[in-house]
């Protein structure tokens, strides 16, 4: 199931190439300073191509979590804020009704949705799911079964708990239950309209914005090209090469404008 928009895709690829450039510039200039022209472009080649790679897994990891479009991710959160308001015994009916076109010839059981293997229990609350919730749905399921807990969103303290359990439970986010239920059109009817004031965070330092990369690019480039003109030209390409190495560091790690 392709997630990902055409608008992403093209961003991504945009994103890569950039990167690639940076390297073969950075890597070009400071080993034409070493080993000369030729020597330098098929090195500088080779690297360029073995850091993109790596750099590549690093951003595809990034875009996996822009997956869901705009009007999908106001969707889901909807769906998900719905799911908060009702009670559970409706949502076990939305659940038993996905698998059921599944092919999977639910059973309602324990107070969950229960397959071939599974029970599916439902947490979809305002409050986190913590670890006494994880053992409260654990003990309700018997030998030869795996407990799937249905959440909005779990710690990363909750994911290592549930680790602990060898496999006999199982973590099902929001985004997950929520593409569950439009695959099979057993969205609830009526969706809740809410706004939530935004967390309030400490403001990041604009340095690391994204959107800086290009800037620092720029400014890389113009300087490792000022040193084919100066007399002295290690420190052009140090400042050059230091400030291209800057523009890759926030191009993967930097954050959007948007989530200041």
């Amino acid at each position: 199931m392709k997630d990902t928009t055409y608008k992403t895709k093209f961003a991504h690829v945009c994103d890569v190439i950039f990167l690639a450039i940076c390297f073969f510039v950075g890597f070009f200039i400071l080993l034409n300073y070493f080993i000369g022209r030729i020597n330098a472009i098929v090195l500088s080649l080779w690297l360029t191509l073995f850091f993109t790679l790596l750099s590549g897994k690093k951003m595809t990891a990034n875009y996996r979590g822009k997956a869901l479009g705009h009007a999908q991710q106001k969707e889901c959160k909807s769906v998900l804020a719905s799911l908060s308001l009702m009670p559970p015994k409706e949502i076990a009916n939305l659940f038993f009704c996905a698998f059921e076109k599944d092919n999977l010839y639910p059973q309602k059981k324990n107070g969950g949705v229960a397959t071939k293997d599974k029970v599916y229990f439902f947490k979809f609350s305002f409050d986190p799911i913590t670890k006494t919730d994880v053992v409260k749905f654990f003990n309700r399921i018997t030998n030869g079964q795996t407990a799937v807990i249905c959440c909005e969103s779990f710690s990363k303290e909750v994911y290592d708990f549930v680790l602990r359990f060898n496999n006999k439970v199982q973590l099902m986010d929001g985004k997950t239950a929520y593409l569950l239920l439009k695959k099979h059109d057993c969205l609830p009817k009526q969706t809740a309209e809410y706004s939530i004031a935004r967390q309030v965070t400490k403001p990041r330092l604009n340095f690391t914005a994204r959107k800086n990369a290009k800037k620092l690019f720029v400014f890389g480039v113009t300087f490792c090209a000022l040193s084919f003109f100066v007399p002295i030209k290690l420190y052009y390409i140090v400042c050059g090469c230091v400030l291209l190495c800057l523009s890759v560091l926030i191009k993967l790690f930097g954050h959007d404008e948007k989530t200041a």
